[in-house]
């Protein structure tokens, strides 16, 4: 019986010794210093995605949520577009059409924009002619 009481004693100081040095490994690598952002601004779509092309510019954590919008929008599932586990791929017809018609959507609303700025500057200048008389 006394040449078990060593190995007992081993194992009842032993086994917390391990749990606390493995907790102080842990600590050590999570409070370990970051390196330094390349940027002071949050990361862009096109740094963090692969074949990013219509959201170019939009901050990477706002990828997914604004995807997430375009299923919703549309009534469909990310695989309507994408290929499963290979969103970069291009070779579903539904993405070259949405990104085809993200690149046109917001020329025509500056041109329609554009248009209904004039017609309002028109009717504004029609009012001030008329008053003028």
């Amino acid at each position: 019986m006394n040449g078990n009481r060593p190995n007992f004693w081993i194992a009842v100081c032993g086994t917390p010794l391990c749990v606390l040095l493995a907790m102080a490994g842990g600590w050590a690598q999570s409070s370990a210093p970051k390196a330094p952002a390349a940027s002071a601004g949050p990361k862009l779509a096109e740094e963090e995605f692969k074949n990013i092309q219509a959201l170019k510019g939009i901050p990477a954590d706002q990828v997914i949520p604004s995807m997430q919008f375009i299923a919703a929008s549309l009534g469909v599932e990310c695989e309507f577009c994408h290929v499963a586990h290979a969103n970069e791929k291009d070779d579903k017809k539904p993405k070259v059409t949405a990104r085809r018609r993200m690149r046109i959507l917001p020329r025509r609303a500056c041109e329609r924009k554009g248009r209904q700025e004039a017609q309002s500057h028109r009717a504004q200048d029609d009012r001030h002619d008329d008053g003028d008389q």
